[in-house]
């Protein structure tokens, strides 16, 4: 009898939480913190009174996770970081009130997921606004809509117009508008299904009423 001697992968160790790491946010004190804010909400709300503000811990804990998921590989290489990061506070604070402490008690993972489409919607709304420079750059002769999108001036030392290899708009605009297309081209098999279902359903419904009245 062979005994089988062939090299084999070990199996990997499952990672172990250590229970002495410091986390850059309390979420133990994250939640007591929304839990009362999300009583407030609701007491100011049946009073008809304003919104009660967030404590400065709370804020600090969604800048805190703006700022730090914004350097993750996904988000850190894009030119308006700042920006989104902004959108990601702006969005937890209007979103405070809905994190609901009898559903959930790990509020850094809701304004996480929270700050995450906030990131997501703005990126969005970037790559729409650099279409339409791209589009009115691609339709224009003016030397300085093109130079928005470059990084050194456009013309030679005679002051003459260079030829700009305009390749890489060209191949934006077309992605984004067969992307766009694609979009919409679901939009209306979505709606082309829930008008038929519809149609289908009142479609039964008059035939067990006829049926029930013979």
């Amino acid at each position: 009898m062979t005994t089988d001697i062939s090299p084999s992968t070990p199996p990997k160790k499952k990672r172990e939480a250590n229970p002495n790491a410091i986390h850059y946010i309390d979420n133990a004190k994250f939640f007591e913190e929304m839990k009362a804010y999300h009583e407030a909400y609701h007491e100011a709300k049946a009073a008809s009174k304003p919104k009660p503000r967030l404590s400065d811990y709370a804020g600090s804990c969604f800048i805190k996770i703006a700022e730090r998921l914004s350097l993750s590989p996904m988000f850190r290489n894009y030119p308006f970081r700042e920006e989104m990061v902004a959108h990601g506070i702006e969005n937890c604070v209007q979103c405070a009130h809905s994190f609901n402490p009898s559903t959930t008690q790990n509020p850094f993972a809701y304004f996480t997921q929270v700050t995450y489409w906030a990131f997501f919607r703005k990126m969005q709304d970037e790559k729409k606004q650099l279409y339409i420079r791209a589009k009115m750059a691609l339709r224009s002769d003016s030397l300085d809509v093109l130079a928005a999108f470059q990084d050194e001036s456009q013309a030679d030392d005679n002051g003459n117009a260079i030829a700009i290899d305009t390749t890489y708009l060209s191949d934006f605009v077309r992605k984004y508008e067969e992307g766009q297309a694609i979009k919409l081209r679901r939009r209306k098999e979505r709606r082309d299904q829930r008008i038929a279902a519809s149609e289908e359903a009142d479609s039964t419904k008059l035939r067990a009423d006829f049926t029930r009245s013979t």
